[in-house]
């Protein structure tokens, strides 16, 4: 009984070391759920500015019944070239108020193709896709999302 009596209370190292497991772990599962709801937020982000560009689009064609943004048939712009073009603003001055800039300052993730007179082709490529393609080539195949009107 005496000896129970005095041993001292604490932690043996065994005890400590798996505490400290266990806190990595939790930190661990937080930051990748932090990094996760970053990374959709800014692919929102994307889409919303992608289709508040659609929106205007189609409101002035409706309204005016003249083509969209001419640039050079089959040239993609990214979305803040289009933005920041005079033909835009013509099209679409409150849409102009969105600033275009990509959230990750990669601006071909999102672009603009005006296919023919009538048509065009809106797209975001998001993230995590490490694969970022040019707005200068055509629209990708696989990876991205597509907005068209046609």
């Amino acid at each position: 009984m005496k000896k129970l009596l005095s041993k001292k209370g604490g932690f043996t190292l065994v005890e400590l070391l798996v505490v400290m497991a266990i806190i990595a772990i939790l930190v661990t599962l937080i930051i990748y759920a932090i990094n996760a709801a970053r990374l959709q937020s800014r692919n929102t982000e994307r889409r919303n500015i992608v289709n508040t560009v659609k929106s205007a689009n189609e409101g002035y064609f409706s309204t005016n019944k003249e083509y969209y943004p001419q640039g050079t048939s089959g040239t993609p712009y990214t979305m803040e070239e289009l933005l920041g073009t005079e033909a835009f603003a013509k099209f679409a001055p409150g849409a102009t108020d969105v600033t275009g800039r990509d959230p990750t300052d990669q601006a071909a993730r999102m672009c603009y193709v005006k296919n023919s007179k009538s048509t065009y082709t809106l797209y975001i490529v998001p993230e995590p896709s490490d694969t970022v393609p040019s707005c200068s080539s055509s629209v990708p195949t696989s990876g991205a999302e597509n907005f068209s009107v046609e």
